[in-house]
């Protein structure tokens, strides 16, 4: 039924009090006498057992647990009904930071921000890109986050193979008691702007042309001078 551990082995147990209570009878046979408050008053020496539901529906959930134990030679068992309410509640979110703005031929730098939104810690808290492109950690480790953390996670991306409107997806695994979890990817847009060599290129070869063509105007004013 998708409940982790499997159970708990508790081995022996011993009583709160090492005396042995004289056995009453009538106890047995009607049900302890004690009165409402001496109920509240009364104190059990226990164990405190957590189990963990993987991906439970979204509302009313009943739950049982078998209980077996022994005394002397005979084998006892009671089974136990939990009911539970599960509410859906926030998750470790991963949030896309600012405009990626790269120049080709250099590496992009991609920011993104997690944040844990849960009212528990959560471990092993791990940026993972996703896709055919190479990252600069491929993996960003932030490890222990706390609730209310908010946390950065720097990429460096080449971009010899991206072009213009590329897009980069990242998702966020993490752990939490014994079990995984991961975010729905997340999508950053890449903008690659041309290089500073050809921009300077162009600065250069525009003054010259217009030059050339401020030159060959007035050779050629010049020649219809000398032809009149």
């Amino acid at each position: 039924n998708g409940v982790q551990p499997a159970g708990y082995f508790l081995g022996e147990r011993v009583a709160a009090e090492e005396e042995v209570q004289t056995l009453d009878v009538q106890s047995l046979l009607i049900g302890p006498q004690e009165t409402e408050e001496e109920q509240l008053n009364r104190t059990v020496r226990g164990r405190e057992l957590n189990f963990e539901l993987a991906e439970p529906s979204i509302g009313n959930l009943t739950l049982s647990f078998q209980m077996s134990y022994r005394l002397g030679s005979t084998l006892i068992q009671k089974e136990f009904i939990v009911n539970t309410l599960v509410l859906e509640t926030p998750t470790i979110q991963l949030i896309r930071a600012e405009r990626v703005v790269a120049t080709q031929g250099e590496d992009a730098i991609v920011t993104l921000h997690v944040a844990n939104n849960l009212p528990v810690k959560a471990e092993s808290v791990m940026v993972v890109p996703i896709g055919d492109f190479d990252a600069l950690p491929s993996e960003f480790f932030i490890g222990k986050m706390s609730p209310d953390d908010f946390l950065p996670a720097n990429f460096k991306v080449p971009t010899d193979d991206l072009r213009d409107g590329d897009e980069l997806a990242f998702k966020v695994t993490y752990r939490i008691g014994r079990q995984n979890y991961e975010t729905p990817s997340v999508t950053t847009i890449v903008n690659i702007e041309d290089s500073q060599e050809s921009n300077a290129g162009i600065f250069i070869i525009l003054p010259v042309v217009v030059i050339a063509i401020l030159v060959t105007t007035w050779i050629i004013r010049r020649r219809k001078r000398w032809t009149q």
